[in-house]
């Protein structure tokens, strides 16, 4: 019996516990774990989400951690309103350490403020984050001021990666580092529709003088795992490579004739990423995008003049091959290359030395190496030793209307004399002048480029790097956020003389210095698309039709981004290029559009090779090849037991071992804050309410305890309860 009254006891002590938990499964309405933000819950009463601000990151490398994070669970503050320099004077006069605490601050920014210098006295100020308002209206146009000189990339950019790791030349004068210093405080971009609402909100909070309960907050979450430094986070495994996929294309390939060891290389490259605080805003207008639409466009030029010179060959009933180049010219494109050259630097180690073990292949035939793991091997075709000359293209979108000058910028100590011949006999007739950026050459230096990985691999290879700028660049927000086109307004056309220019100067060295036919021209039309798709929306026309995508205007971002070792996971800037590589390099160009294998779908395309179904035409996608940009210091070791745990390590701390961040979410709420004492009151009645009921509740368990055991003993003894 005792037993059996011990039992009930035990059920009984549950029975408040149990009913406790209903109340609470019946406020919520659902199960805890599977409860979601949605408009039936408290949660929609209190919060409203965005999803959409842009938060600073984090970033690290051998030495450090800089960018941004928030605090574990979030930081949060009232709305502070700051759109010119007396309301952060304000700001720094009412802040005091008790302020600051029973009242923190989120700083709604204006554009035109956003810089190092006043991030840190708001920062000083006691202030928990930032939102910067929106420069753009609902169309994307910039409406509002922003500052006349912006660039957070250093003065001399990848400094310590480059031929003089000791210069004092500044290239960069609006740079002042701020993308590689560490940042106390969470910052988010807002967009047009979010900026409007914060900024009504935190307006209200100004005009009740910020005195006036309950006031307008919010709460930015974009916690950071990784801390210290590159080798802590990927022990830690908090970290990922910085990087992604170089993209590159051998014009040879065209023609079926593979290079053979005495032919000597001509290459064209660009670097396609840049950076800015938010790293998803990043359009790099005249840093990187301009660079990449000269050469999208002198590869549709050279595949539209194989397609005027193809001539029918009566012997064969056919058209006959397009005459190939002398020379192999390559064409490439780096990514990471903001951060110490990543996508030039293991292109070059890799060309110098890589070793494979086991090599395999894709459905399409192309080899790549399993162990270690190369996306492909086509690059063990190219030496340095052969390389004729190296021609990159730099900020080219900022020539003088007036007097349009591209400058060719040399290294010293490299033998440029005929290739600088070359250069001036291409340019006598292109209505485009060309002067050196240095005209003596002991003092030559080529600027942040990367042709600097080359040269640093080779110092004698002939090279040049052709830009807008002379001495200092002429893009006042290189590597930032408002690199957006506007600063470039008239970009088009002086992109497309620079690429009709090197499009000529490209076959000329290509035909071993054979002058370019006249019709050999490129479509300016063509370079406004690009420049449009690569700037302005990544679901242009084109863009939908060359690689697919689908939805509204979405703004690109040039970002680097973490290194993936699949290539299921390319970024939509290298996959763009690697299909446009493919498509213009096609052999099919060398026919007329009615000759060639056309197409709607890839299902109609040869199953060899790779073949895809590219603007209406089957293309050999094998052509174009992906290649690792990911710094040479950092090795993945593979689990060779299947159970998941490869990981990242550093086995050489003298390279650019660039890594980001991992996080769970990122996100900013608005939502009412009542004043800090309602809040104490609130506590205070809960404890007494508290205080007063577990007596109650103690009370009532043991009632109900008492009135079970007695039924229990009822029920066993078969009699009633009295």
């Amino acid at each position: 019996k005792m037993a059996a009254g011990g039992g009930w006891r035990g059920a009984g002590g549950g029975v408040v516990f149990i009913l406790l938990l209903a109340v609470f499964a019946t406020s919520t309405g659902t199960n805890a774990e599977v409860f979601e933000p949605g408009p039936t819950y408290v949660y929609d009463q209190i919060y409203q989400h965005f999803s959409s601000p842009v938060p600073c990151v984090r970033l690290l490398d051998g030495d450090h951690a800089f960018g941004c994070s928030s605090p574990e669970k979030g930081a949060a503050g009232s709305l502070y309103l700051v759109q010119d320099l007396s309301d952060l004077e304000q700001l720094e006069s009412d802040s005091s350490a008790f302020k600051n605490w029973v009242d923190p601050k989120i700083v709604v920014l204006a554009p035109e403020l956003f810089n190092k210098t006043n991030i840190n006295r708001v920062e000083k100020a006691g202030s928990v984050g930032v939102l910067v308002l929106s420069a753009y209206d609902k169309s994307g146009n910039r409406v509002k001021t922003i500052p006349s000189c912006f660039s957070p990339d250093a003065q001399h950019p990848n400094l310590k990666w480059g031929l003089h790791p000791k210069s004092e030349k500044i290239w960069n004068k609006c740079g002042d580092g701020w993308a590689f210093d560490s940042v106390s405080i969470s910052m988010f971009q807002l967009n047009y529709e979010d900026s409007e609402l914060f900024l009504k909100k935190a307006l209200e909070n100004k005009n009740g003088g910020y005195s006036s309960w309950p006031k307008w907050s919010a709460e930015l979450n974009a916690f950071m795992f990784a801390s210290e430094d590159t080798e802590t986070c990927l022990r830690r495994g908090f970290c990922d490579p910085v990087g992604g996929q170089s993209v590159w294309t051998s014009l040879s390939d065209v023609s079926d004739a593979k290079p053979d060891d005495s032919q000597s290389i001509i290459m064209l490259m660009a670097r396609m990423d840049s950076t800015s605080m938010f790293h998803d805003i990043v359009p790099g207008a005249d840093s990187n995008s301009a660079a990449v639409a000269a050469i999208f466009a002198i590869l549709d030029a050279i595949a539209d003049w194989r397609t005027g010179s193809a001539v029918f060959d009566d012997d064969t009933n056919s058209y006959a091959k397009p005459v190939p180049f002398k020379s192999q010219v390559i064409v490439g494109l780096w990514t990471g290359e903001t951060y110490g050259y990543l996508g030039s630097r293991t292109f070059v180690e890799d060309v110098l030395g890589f070793k494979c073990e086991t090599t395999a292949k894709y459905d399409s035939g192309e080899e790549y190496c399993s162990v270690p793991y190369k996306e492909s091997l086509a690059f063990k075709e190219i030496s340095l030793d052969r390389i004729q000359a190296i021609i990159e293209l730099d900020q080219i979108a900022l020539l003088d209307s007036a007097n349009p000058t591209l400058y060719i910028h040399r290294e010293s100590k490299s033998s440029n004399d005929e290739l600088l011949q070359r250069i001036q006999a291409v340019a006598a007739n292109s209505g485009l002048r060309l002067a050196l950026a240095e005209p003596e050459e002991a003092k030559a230096q080529i600027p942040p480029s990367s042709l600097n990985t080359f040269l640093r691999a080779r110092p004698n290879l002939p090279g040049v790097v052709l830009a807008d700028y002379q001495s200092q660049y002429k893009n006042n927000y290189y590597n930032s956020q408002w690199d957006d086109g506007t600063n470039v307004a008239a970009s088009a056309n002086s992109v497309c003389a620079v690429a009709n220019f090197t499009a000529r100067l490209l076959w000329s060295l290509g035909m071993s210095n054979e002058l370019p036919p006249p019709r050999l021209r490129v479509n300016c039309s063509m370079v406004q698309t690009f420049m449009d798709c690569l700037v302005k929306n990544n679901t242009c026309q084109f863009n939908r039709d060359m690689i697919g995508v689908e939805g509204g205007v979405d703004t690109p971002s040039h970002y680097a981004a973490v290194y993936r070792r699949r290539l299921s996971s390319v970024s939509l800037t290298s996959k763009l290029a690697h299909d446009v590589f493919s498509y213009y390099t096609a052999l099919q160009h060398s026919l007329p559009r009615s000759q060639r294998h056309n197409c709607t779908k890839d299902d109609q395309c040869p199953k060899k090779q790779g073949y895809e179904c590219k603007l209406g035409m089957c293309v050999n996608g094998t052509v174009a090849h992906y290649h690792a940009a990911v710094s040479p210091g950092l090795e993945y070791v593979v689990d060779q037991l299947g159970l998941g745990l490869s990981y990242w390590q550093i086995k050489n701390a003298s390279e650019p071992n660039f890594t980001e961040s991992r996080w769970q979410n990122t996100g900013v709420r608005l939502y009412q804050a009542s004043k800090y004492v309602t809040d104490l009151l609130v506590v205070l009645v809960g404890l007494v309410v508290t205080a007063t009921c577990v007596p109650f509740f103690m009370r009532a368990n043991r009632l109900v305890a008492a009135r079970l055991a007695a039924r229990g003993e009822a029920l066993l003894n078969m009699r009633p309860i009295p």
